[in-house]
């Protein structure tokens, strides 16, 4: 058997932390669509070198978020509206059907979703980073409660792209601390109703009007924009 080259874990994981510090700099909004991300610069300011660097942009190009733009240099992609709604699209497909399932296991499953909600607020959400990763573990217990492994992977892969980081900033702004503990407070309760088919249309209903909030604050910014130019 012909000897296959060793992984160089350093890189990689130099490499998977500049993309999670680009990640959360779109979740941040201090970086924004139409920005420049240049490779020189980027590894200066991160103080590594530029293949980790320009392996991390690269990833994020794979993923639509951002695209080449000169030299060594990528720009940060806008988001489209089809492509918000296939974001939120593949979300209700994974997290709608596993409501159901817990919904269908009841007791258990249901507290380690509350739990979850629970450890997931237990300081204030100041930023949208906290208010991000408050999200995605509440939404994670609800997929990981029902034992299936197949939908965790696919919940990770669509929460694990960079295209929905950049989606929350928006979506942060007019979702303050309160309002998100009571919101997935009452989603609890649809959990909790022992109803699978009605557990299952409240996340979808949950989920389209994250996306409704989101698309709007997309078109108050613009008319912003529009009024200041």
């Amino acid at each position: 058997m012909a000897a296959i080259e060793r992984i160089d874990r350093s890189h990689s994981r130099l490499a998977a932390e500049v993309y999670q510090r680009l990640v959360d700099a779109l979740v941040q909004g201090t970086v924004k669509p139409g920005d420049r991300l240049i490779q020189d610069r980027l590894a200066e300011e991160l103080d590594v070198s530029r293949t980790p660097v320009r392996d991390a942009l690269l990833r994020l190009k794979e993923e639509g978020v951002v695209e080449p733009s000169g030299r060594r240099g990528y720009v940060v992609c806008s988001l489209t509206e089809d492509g918000l709604r296939d974001l939120y699209g593949a979300r209700d497909a994974v997290e709608s059907y596993a409501a159901a399932i817990v919904a269908e296991l009841g007791g258990d499953a249901v507290e380690h979703v509350r739990e979850a909600l629970a450890q997931a607020t237990a300081k204030k959400l100041r930023s949208s980073r906290e208010s991000f990763e408050a999200n995605r573990s509440f939404h994670r217990a609800v997929v990981e409660t029902t034992g299936n492994s197949y939908l965790l992977s696919f919940f990770d892969a669509i929460w694990g792209r960079a295209i929905g980081a950049l989606a929350y900033h928006d979506f942060y702004v007019h979702s303050p601390h309160d309002e998100f503990v009571t919101e997935h407070e009452a989603l609890i309760k649809e959990l909790a109703s022992a109803d699978p088919a009605r557990a299952r249309r409240a996340m979808t209903e949950h989920i389209a009007w994250g996306l409704e909030r989101n698309l709007t604050g997309r078109t108050a910014k613009k008319a912003g924009r529009r009024i200041r130019a």
